[in-house]
């Protein structure tokens, strides 16, 4: 069993544009385990509290997306749980083999 497993949230958006500007936090914490600043390529992560969950929250350019980053009915037991955002949303790697869409950026 995993004790901490590590939450990583990759930036897939186009070379060159706006960095995306991501904040996340345990539940019922006011407390941010991110709030930073990724360009394009770049990535942070952090180490989850197996049972608790976590949410994040991302503006990019004139979009914003709210999502749970860590779930533990989903992610329990997981090493690892990886991100990666796109202009076309937030894709969560499955099985190792492959990504799944999860949420979806938003306009005013």
């Amino acid at each position: 069993m995993v004790d901490e497993p590590v939450v990583s949230v990759v930036s897939a958006l186009p070379k060159g544009s706006q960095a995306m500007q991501i904040r996340c936090k345990r539940d019922g914490s006011t407390a941010a385990v991110i709030d930073q600043a990724l360009s394009a390529g770049q990535g942070c992560s952090w180490a989850a509290t197996e049972k608790a969950l976590y949410r994040c929250e991302a503006v990019w350019a004139r979009k914003f997306a709210a999502w749970e980053a860590f779930q533990p009915s989903r992610d329990a037991g997981q090493a690892r749980v990886l991100w990666r955002v796109t202009e076309e949303g937030f894709f969560l790697r499955v099985n190792g083999t492959g990504w799944v869409r999860k949420a979806v950026w938003e306009t005013e």
